[in-house]
């Protein structure tokens, strides 16, 4: 090869740089500005499901077998946001695929649950002195009850399910809301970073 052609492949490479480069630094303001917006709209999202809300479902199940309606409320007015695809529900950045992921998978996730918390083995009542209703369990449901027996046999079995599944919800909400921690140099390297947060934070799945 030719000292030319050599000093020729150089410039091309220089050449090549200089352009990315420039047209990244056009382009970022236009990536970014989405960035901002996505993570905006889920940091909305988050604050309508509530953060506590969801460490402690599996554990308001399982233990103190009670869930607040608010919860269900606000989880199917947010599905049906979603569904009627209103904008801040909608993610519209590079790394928009797994914020809409997670907040599918939690959607998905919530609709089992609502299959195991529901009447008769679920009841729901008003609190008095909170002026709040609830769904309590109820263990003298006759689903749990096989035939002709006066033990329930199902009950312990059904809390374990829902708790199993309440912790499904809480790993995909915090998946959703580490996304919301990424810079947006990070973000560039998505395919990369993305699957490192989640490790990082023990939420693989």
């Amino acid at each position: 090869m030719s000292n030319i052609n050599l000093i020729d492949i150089v410039k091309n490479i220089f050449y090549f740089i200089g352009s990315s480069a420039g047209l990244f630094a056009v382009l970022r303001p236009v990536f970014e500005s989405k960035l901002q917006q996505d993570i905006q709209n889920a940091r909305k999202i988050i604050e309508r499901i509530g953060e506590n809300r969801i460490l402690y479902l599996d554990s308001s199940i399982y233990s103190h077998r009670c869930v607040s309606s608010e919860f269900f409320v606000d989880i199917d007015i947010l599905s049906n946001d979603i569904s009627e695809k209103k904008q801040c529900t909608r993610f519209s950045s590079h790394i928009s695929c797994y914020f809409d992921t997670e907040l599918k998978e939690i959607i998905n996730e919530y609709i089992n649950l609502r299959s195991y918390i529901q009447v008769p083995e679920w009841e729901p009542r008003y609190n008095d002195d909170n002026g709040k209703s609830a769904w309590y369990f109820n263990k003298k449901a006759e689903s749990f009850y096989p035939s002709g027996e006066h033990f329930p046999a199902n009950y312990p079995k059904h809390l374990e399910e829902a708790a199993k599944i309440a912790d499904k919800i809480k790993i995909r909400f915090l998946r959703f809301q580490a996304l919301t921690e990424l810079h947006y140099i990070e973000t560039i390297f998505h395919k990369w970073t993305v699957a490192k947060l989640y490790k990082k934070h023990n939420l693989t799945v």
